[in-house]
C-alpha cells in the first residue's frame, strides 16, 4: 500500500482550517501523512491546528513558521513530506469524503501512473456546494495556451513524490502562478489518470474574489504567466515550426477546440443551471 502525503500552508485562515484539517484525517485510506506548515499567522490558527495535531499524532506534522510566503512554505512542506504521492490542498478548501482513497486506488493498482486529477465542487463561504466544475481530458496543449492553472487545479491533483527529483519544486520566484508554472514542469512526459468525479470543495469567498489590482502586483503576474507560457511552449513539437511570433493563431485553436468540448459536454449548462 502506497502511502500519500497531504500539504496544506496556511496563512490567517483560522475560521477556515478546522473545517479543512477534518476532511483529510476523516478520510477512508490508512496511509495518509499530513502535513501542515503555518507561515506566521498572526490569528488563532496555531492554537486550532496545534489542537487537532495532539489529537491526531498518527497523522499530523505540525510546522509553526516565520512568514516566508506561499512558494517557499510549499518547497519546505514537500520537503518534508514522507509519501510516494503528494497532495496540495489549501487552508480555505477541503476534500471530498472517500477523494484519497479514489485517487490511491489507481496510483495502487496502476504502479506506473505519475498523476492522478480530477474535479471539483465550487463552495460559497459557508461551505454550501453551488455546482461541480469539471475538467475536461488532460491535453499538454491546451495547458500551454490556456494556462496550467486554468485547467488543472491544486486541490484535485496528486502526484508521485519522485517526480521532485526529475522537475524539481515550486518556483520560488514566484507569487501568483506558483501553481500553473509547476503544472507545466510536472506534467511533462508523464502518465496521467483522470477522475471523472469531484475531490475536492474549492471555497470562493473574499480573499480569493478580490486579487491585488496595484500595478506592480499584476506587472509581476504577468510576466509570470509569460515565463510558464514560452518555457511550455518550447514542449511542443509544433514550436520547431511556427515561432512564438505568429502563436497566435495556435492559441485561437486551442482555447476553441476546448470550448467546443465543454459545450458538447455540458460544462456551461452546469454553471447556468447554478446561476454562476
Amino acid at each position: 500500500m502506497l502511502k500519500i502525503s497531504i500539504i496544506t500552508p496556511n496563512y490567517n485562515y483560522a475560521h477556515f482550517i478546522e473545517q479543512t484539517i477534518k476532511s483529510v484525517v476523516e478520510q477512508n485510506y490508512e496511509s495518509i501523512e499530513y502535513i501542515i506548515v503555518d507561515d506566521g499567522s498572526k490569528d488563532n490558527s496555531v492554537e486550532i491546528i496545534s489542537k487537532y495535531a495532539e489529537k491526531h499524532q498518527d497523522k499530523i506534522r505540525f510546522f509553526p513558521r516565520t512568514n516566508y510566503g506561499l512558494a517557499k512554505t510549499l518547497n519546505f512542506a514537500f520537503k518534508q513530506a514522507t509519501g510516494d504521492v503528494i497532495g496540495w490542498l489549501n487552508s480555505d478548501d477541503t476534500l471530498c469524503e472517500g477523494a484519497v482513497k479514489m485517487v490511491m486506488d489507481i496510483f495502487n493498482s496502476k504502479l506506473d501512473t505519475d498523476i492522478v486529477y480530477g474535479n471539483y465542487n465550487l463552495m460559497n463561504q459557508d461551505g454550501q456546494v453551488q455546482f461541480e466544475h469539471k475538467h475536461l481530458k488532460f491535453d499538454y496543449a491546451s495547458g500551454v495556451f490556456k494556462g496550467f492553472g486554468n485547467i488543472l487545479t491544486s486541490n484535485s491533483f496528486f502526484w508521485k513524490s519522485s517526480l521532485f527529483e526529475k522537475y524539481g519544486y515550486i518556483n520560488e520566484n514566484f507569487k501568483y502562478n506558483v501553481d500553473g508554472e509547476f503544472f507545466s514542469r510536472i506534467t511533462i512526459n508523464t502518465k496521467i489518470a483522470q477522475i471523472k468525479k469531484p475531490l475536492a470543495n474549492y471555497r470562493q469567498h473574499g480573499a480569493t474574489l478580490t486579487s491585488e489590482k496595484n500595478p506592480i502586483a499584476e506587472k509581476q503576474k504577468q510576466k509570470e504567466l509569460s515565463f510558464e507560457f514560452e518555457n511550455s511552449y518550447k514542449n511542443l513539437k509544433i514550436s520547431k515550426i511556427v515561432s512564438l511570433k505568429y502563436v497566435f493563431f495556435l492559441k485561437y485553436y486551442y482555447l476553441s477546440k476546448r470550448i467546443i468540448f465543454r459545450a458538447l459536454q455540458g460544462h456551461y449548462f452546469d454553471r447556468i443551471k447554478a446561476k454562476i
